[in-house]
């Protein structure tokens, strides 16, 4: 927060200064005037939380400082310090909301006691006036308010806010890339869940951001799915200020340091709220097209857009990689190609779009020629994560394609070393015979295309899936009923068969009689 110290004489304010903690009662900056005039000029280009001022001055007093202040619909707490014990004085600083009107001599203690008053009721102030701001930005950004003058002044009155026709703001979106891939191909985070991600980051923006930040600068989570932020910050004036550059280049770099993951920053170029939603449009597109950069700030006025063509990936070469299981190859390529998109201005959404398109086809064409159905080996939550982020950026989109094909070098080892494909799917029906096992275990366990899995079953075993599970579970009824009193229905039940005329008709086709005389004839 800031405070400023108006009085004409200078002992005065040299003893605020020393005798008074500014620091401990949350002021980080304490100004100083010394007149009238100064004071305004101070005020008209900075944002003060707090005004402790003396009535009695040469060229202008407190209380004509009082009023212009709240003509210009200036809420801050003011405390007033007189040498007499005024009446009118009095009278007038109450009905111009005065915080409090204090008789010198100064005691400090005093003084003291009543600045924390005003920060208390500052901070409730400025807590809902923070709210109340965002609430406007949410709103006006999902089109619930009109961008038309009127209505927006309009509202700005009604609730408060300390907007005005005259103010200028700046878009400024934070793009965070908060994933990595671990040496066992799984995602992990720095942040432990959404929550705490939102928190970091909205404390270290205050903490980066110190200076600037004031209630009607807010700081929003944008896209919670793609981990996009965006600030608000009004300014004085249609020039972005070299401290929010400046602050940007922290932010970035803190977040980096500490987090250990990239984070983007895009400034858009200040305009007048009724144009702002037009300006905002223009960074996100320039946000979306900028994807080689991590650690980065862009200004949207140095933009200069690429609509060059996507030249096609070497498919061909590619689909050899994969042939000859080169996966170190085919990734290498695909870094290098983004590159040299990057290099010849050639990258952009579209281009990183159509890419990862034909990188799937292969890759897809490749699985399938394995018999294995893409859709059902890449399924899980980290994968949809990885896909629908690799659009984001260069890193995203590395980070996606090492994914998928550590995942298909992964389970193609396990099925080459271990043991062969229709071994697996036989040590699965033998352990799960009495499920309801049909031909889509095929596919939803083994991520296989069921006519080519069955054609590798029968190949190797000698007998086609459905028949060996037949097999399988009339042998261990066969079982049941010989060694115990389980009543046929159960036995049933036992080996995957909840309908009992069909278990008896499936019994008797396999072994030339029904289960009952079977377990009779066995026994007898």
């Amino acid at each position: 927060m800031k405070i400023l110290l108006i009085d004409d004489d200078r002992f005065v304010i040299a003893s605020l200064m020393k005798n008074i903690d500014w620091a401990a009662l949350g002021f980080d900056k304490v100004l100083t005037a010394y007149n009238i005039t100064d004071a305004k000029e101070i005020l008209s280009h900075n944002h003060v939380d707090l005004l402790l001022s003396d009535i009695d001055m040469p060229n202008g007093n407190g209380l004509e400082l009082l009023t212009w202040i709240r003509q210009n619909h200036n809420d801050m707490p003011v405390i007033l310090l007189t040498n007499y014990a005024d009446f009118d004085y009095a009278q007038k600083a109450l009905s111009l909301k005065t915080f409090h009107y204090f008789l010198k001599p100064i005691e400090s203690g005093k003084l003291t006691s009543i600045i924390k008053d005003a920060t208390l009721q500052l901070t409730r102030q400025n807590n809902q006036l923070a709210k109340n701001c965002e609430i406007f930005w949410h709103s006006f950004l999902h089109e619930e308010i009109s961008d038309q003058n009127d209505v927006l002044f309009q509202y700005f009155t009604n609730a408060q806010l300390p907007y005005s026709e005259t103010d200028y703001f700046v878009p400024v979106i934070f793009d965070l890339f908060p994933y990595h891939l671990t040496p066992e191909n799984l995602l992990d985070s720095p942040f432990a869940d959404h929550g705490h991600q939102i928190g970091y980051m909205r404390s270290t923006f205050k903490t980066v951001f110190i200076e600037q930040l004031t209630p009607s600068n807010v700081f929003l989570e944008y896209n919670a799915a793609s981990a996009r932020y965006l600030a608000i910050f009004k300014l004085e004036n249609k020039e972005i200020p070299p401290l929010l550059t400046m602050n940007c280049e922290r932010f970035t770099y803190t977040v980096s340091t500490e987090m250990s993951c990239s984070l983007n920053a895009f400034i858009g170029i200040p305009s007048p709220i009724g144009s702002f939603r037009i300006h905002l449009k223009e960074l996100r597109a320039m946000a979306a097209n900028v994807l080689d950069c991590t650690e980065h700030v862009q200004l949207l006025s140095e933009y200069q857009p690429s609509f060059a063509e996507y030249p096609s990936c070497d498919i061909e070469t590619l689909e050899l990689y994969l042939k000859n299981l080169q996966y170190a190859a085919f990734l290498d390529y695909c870094s290098r190609y983004l590159k040299r998109l990057s290099s010849t201005n050639s990258l952009h959404a579209v281009s990183l779009n159509s890419f990862q398109i034909d990188v799937s086809q292969i890759l897809y064409a490749f699985l399938l020629t394995k018999g294995i159905l893409a859709n059902k080996l890449f399924h899980d939550d980290t994968y949809h994560i990885l896909s629908r982020n690799a659009r984001n950026s260069i890193y995203d989109m590395n980070m996606y394609l090492q994914y998928i094909i550590r995942l298909t070098e992964n389970y193609l080892a396990e099925q080459k070393s271990d043991k062969s494909i229709a071994k697996s799917i036989q040590d699965y029906i033998d352990q799960h015979y009495s499920e309801d096992i049909r031909s889509s275990v095929l596919t939803d366990i083994f991520y296989l295309d069921p006519d080519y899995a069955s054609k590798l079953f029968k190949k190797e075993l000698g007998i086609s899936f459905k028949n060996y599970l037949i097999q399988k579970r009339i042998e261990v009824a066969k079982d049941l009923l010989v060694n115990t009193d389980l009543p046929v229905n159960t036995v049933a039940d036992n080996v995957g068969y909840g309908n009992y005329s069909y278990f008896t008709r499936i019994f008797k086709k396999m072994i030339g009689m029904t289960p009952i005389e079977y377990r009779n004839q066995i026994r007898n």
